[in-house]
């Protein structure tokens, strides 16, 4: 198949061997219409490829929203079951030959709603960053806490998580 510009020079080409020097008519016309034919039908092709390839490529984004959207229920079942899973296990250990449920322990400081004010006027503590928001150093209180130490509106949280395999 031609390219382009090869089709635009024979159209070029055409245009000025066409014209009968004696009369100054232009005579190629079959020619010139052939010509400009092949290049519309070439113009067509490019065309319908750039459209095909937007509606393929549209497709494809709708095939992997629906993709996603699956993706995010089944994590939501996933999770939904593992906490189900975890309540009914309560900390014990489970394993059958295909699968083995344990338990790690974790601790995590949770904090009341009034720490941020109550730790700005304790600022000898150092247990808040000031920034343009309050934010708990969450590492530094769960060490006072672990070291028996008692701070107002904080307390040590001890979790089971569950270890799927």
């Amino acid at each position: 198949m031609r390219k382009l510009y090869e089709i635009n020079e024979d159209i070029e080409r055409c245009i000025q061997n066409g014209i009968d020097e004696d009369t100054g008519e232009f005579t190629a016309f079959d020619e010139l219409s052939a010509l400009q034919m092949e290049r519309d039908a070439k113009l067509e092709g490019v065309a319908l490829y750039i459209k095909d390839a937007r509606a393929e490529a549209t497709a494809i984004k709708a095939e992997i929203d629906a993709l996603k959207k699956r993706m995010e229920k089944l994590i939501r079942k996933a999770d939904g079951a593992e906490e189900w899973l975890a309540t009914n296990l309560n900390g014990q250990k489970f394993s059958t030959p295909r699968v083995e449920c344990t338990f790690r322990k974790s601790e995590g400081v949770e904090l009341d709603d009034d720490f941020s004010e109550w730790a700005t006027m304790h600022p000898d503590l150092n247990l808040i960053d000031v920034q343009m928001k309050v934010v708990p150093k969450k590492a530094e209180i769960k060490k006072l806490l672990k070291q028996g130490i008692v701070l107002e509106h904080c307390r040590l949280d001890v979790r089971q998580n569950i270890c799927i395999k």
